[in-house]
């Protein structure tokens, strides 16, 4: 929030999963990066030291992802109704007596209890598709071997951090709009993934969460400030400290 007024205003239309029947989805997982990739990643970049990165975020990934297998039919409620036949008016001849209006899903919306492994089937059978292929360890660790470089991909969910050549992080970026609508593409030496900052350095990658710590911390008032390594004084407690909890 800036100056009292929001930054941006989100809103996303949702699906009650939990009424699904789950029989029909014996196997739903979806992967997702371990940090452990994650850091083994920034390790091999900071030894290498010949990467740079970027960051891609997908857009509404699931609703650009088509739903496969049984169909799904959502029953929408009044509120929505209302405001769906507001911008569609012919509509209005399909809404019941209770004023609710009925629809086959098309896309893989949010919370459906399938939507998170179709989305990640249809990314990665384009990256199959352009040369990159999974690491057996971690499905998430997406690597791609040309003329003797390694350009590796690290996928959490619809966040994307490449670390590649300038070559084919442009290459990468041009099959990746074309395959989606909405996509943002940000190549920079300093990104910010999962509330970590990455400073990529040659042959150093610094990481701090020095804004997620801040954010954490907005609730609480007159917190003293210590040095590091703690100091003996870190562990003195007041007098008046009250413990939540616990016990007695």
């Amino acid at each position: 929030m800036a100056n009292g007024e929001f930054d941006k205003i989100k809103a996303r239309l949702v699906a009650n999963g939990a009424q699904q029947k789950q029989e029909l989805y014996s196997d739903r997982s979806s992967p997702t990066a371990s940090i452990h990739a994650i850091f083994t990643c920034l390790a091999l970049v900071a030894c290498i030291g010949e990467y740079d990165v970027a960051e891609i975020d997908i857009k509404g990934a699931y609703i650009q992802t088509e739903i496969t297998g049984s169909p799904i039919y959502m029953k929408m409620d009044k509120k929505l109704t209302s405001a769906i036949i507001s911008v569609l008016p012919n509509l209005k001849d399909f809404d019941t007596p209770e004023g609710t209006l009925c629809t086959k899903l098309l896309k893989a919306l949010y919370c459906c209890i399938q939507s998170g492994q179709l989305w990640y089937a249809r990314i990665k059978k384009v990256l199959l598709r352009e040369g990159y292929s999974p690491r057996p360890t971690d499905p998430c660790f997406i690597r791609c071997i040309e003329d003797k470089r390694i350009f590796i991909l690290i996928l959490y969910v619809n966040d994307i951090l490449l670390f590649a050549s300038l070559q084919e992080i442009e290459c990468v970026k041009t099959y990746m709009m074309k395959e989606f609508q909405w996509i943002t593409v940000v190549c920079d030496k300093i990104q910010s993934n999962l509330g970590m900052s990455m400073h990529i350095q040659e042959h150093q990658v610094v990481v701090y969460m020095k804004y997620y710590t801040r954010q954490l911390l907005q609730s609480f008032t007159n917190l003293k400030q210590y040095a590091t390594p703690a100091i003996k004084e870190c562990f003195e407690m007041e007098s008046n400290a009250k413990f939540f909890g616990c016990d007695g």
